[in-house]
């Protein structure tokens, strides 16, 4: 199951930050909107496999329970992206992607954590 988890987790979060980091920096978003809709597909199956092995591992630990609220807020927020970004101003977006990665750096950090203290 961790094996499944740590796999979705790449490609889901991978995708985040190569999409944050570089194409969003690169290339304009009119030009970018094929891949978004070819990505939705992919995104939403590793997000679903990263839910549920999340899920099966779950144990009964506040911290456990953190890490999954602040994995389901990071992927809640970033599927939600487009239609967000299509009613906020360009500094707000800013700050809502900021907060997306955040979010996901400290899922991240929370899970290296608990794998390694507990």
């Amino acid at each position: 199951m961790l094996i499944a988890h740590v796999a979705a987790a790449f490609v889901l979060g991978g995708f985040i930050l190569t999409d944050r980091l570089v194409l969003r920096r690169t290339f304009d978003q009119i030009a970018l909107r094929p891949l978004y809709e070819k990505a939705v597909l992919p995104t939403a199956i590793a997000a679903l496999i990263l839910i549920a092995s999340g899920a099966a591992m779950m144990q009964n630990a506040a911290v456990y329970r953190l890490k999954a609220a602040l994995g389901l807020t990071t992927i809640a927020l970033f599927f939600a992206c487009p239609f967000i970004n299509a009613r906020l101003g360009k500094q707000a977006r800013f700050v809502y992607r900021l907060i997306a990665l955040i979010l996901l750096a400290a899922t991240i950090a929370l899970g290296v954590s608990i794998d390694n203290f507990l």
